[in-house]
């Protein structure tokens, strides 16, 4: 395991926490959606997935996942009382500005971006954007963004249905245990792999 990669597994922990402290109030502003669209390439795609699961189970609404990178000769079609989200690790995914290029500005209403760094052409396309408290991961595979962007996933899903704060804090609970788990369990493998 490449020492970049551990040090994002070990800053997981902290991660999932600032991201369960995040305030999303800022989405009070978006409409109440009749379903949702979910646009992503590579880990974010797989994000995607469970949360496509969360939140048709959360909301009872219909939910669509696309693989951006699977949209050459297809665009998004937003629909009316639609939210569409997109994830975006960079926020310059060029796959998904592919396949939301059609998109008229009035369509636009009803956007909302995911991603870890600020000022990206995802925060100028979205009319809502989360940042993830990530921060750049250097590693090739995706750990401390990956669990990021579910947990935001999550608590919008969570947000949208109007969940009770002590459900939340409960959950918030369990995530920072699991993750704390885990980390333990990372730790010691690392440590085991180095003895001969």
């Amino acid at each position: 395991m490449s020492s970049e990669m551990l040090k994002n597994i070990l800053e997981q922990p902290e991660i999932a926490q600032r991201c369960l402290d995040m305030d999303l109030s800022l989405l009070e502003s978006l409409k109440n959606p009749d379903s949702f669209q979910l646009l992503a390439c590579g880990s974010s795609y797989h994000a995607a997935l469970v949360a496509q699961f969360w939140f048709e189970h959360l909301t009872g609404k219909l939910t669509m996942v696309f693989d951006a990178a699977n949209m050459v000769d297809r665009q998004i079609r937003q629909e009316k009382n639609n939210l569409l989200i997109l994830l975006s690790q960079s926020g310059t995914t060029a796959d998904i500005f592919k396949a939301v290029e059609s998109i008229s500005p009035a369509q636009k209403s009803q956007t909302l971006g995911i991603t870890n760094r600020s000022n990206t052409p995802l925060h100028k396309f979205c009319t809502q954007t989360i940042q993830t408290p990530a921060g750049e991961e250097l590693a090739v595979a995706a750990t401390k963004s990956f669990t990021s962007q579910l947990i935001l996933l999550l608590k919008l899903g969570l947000s949208i249905n109007s969940v009770k704060d002590s459900f939340i804090e409960s959950l918030s609970e369990q995530i920072s245990d699991t993750i704390e788990s885990c980390k333990t369990s990372i730790i010691a493998t690392n440590i085991l792999s180095k003895i001969d």
